[in-house]
């Protein structure tokens, strides 16, 4: 009873993390987490998903400056008399959100899940429907 609890407790009360160590995670751990994330149910029992591991640093920095492009367009410099009206959980929310969209590729490691889409044949890659005839 004590560990299912431990495990509950963890999943109900987690917080987005977006301050990431730089700390190397091992080939095991990274494993591991993988093999976690693909005991999800799925519709069918078809576990459309794969995962891709990103350990290079050039690559990470690539998809690092992908990122904050993305944040850069997407929410721009939030004007100052913007963020004073905001409440002080979301002017935190913001702050981290900011941090992340700056600091990305210095993760050790970057895990992408890559879901097929509806109605695609197992193991297809995202966007590619099954072809009707």
């Amino acid at each position: 009873m004590g560990e299912e609890t431990r495990l509950f407790e963890a999943m109900y009360t987690l917080r987005a993390i977006r301050r990431l160590k730089p700390d190397p995670v091992s080939d095991e751990l990274i494993n591991k987490l993988i093999e976690a994330a693909t005991k999800a149910p799925s519709g069918g029992d078809r576990q459309p998903w794969a995962f891709i591991v990103i350990g290079d640093p050039a690559t990470r920095q690539k998809i690092g400056e992908w990122y904050l492009d993305a944040w850069n367009q997407t929410y721009g410099v939030v004007p100052q008399e913007a963020r004073e009206r905001l409440s002080a959980n979301l002017t935190r929310v913001l702050r981290s959100a900011e941090h992340l969209a700056h600091h990305l590729a210095e993760a050790p490691v970057l895990i992408l899940a890559c879901a097929s889409a509806p109605g695609g044949p197992p193991g297809s890659p995202p966007g590619v429907a099954a072809a009707s005839h």
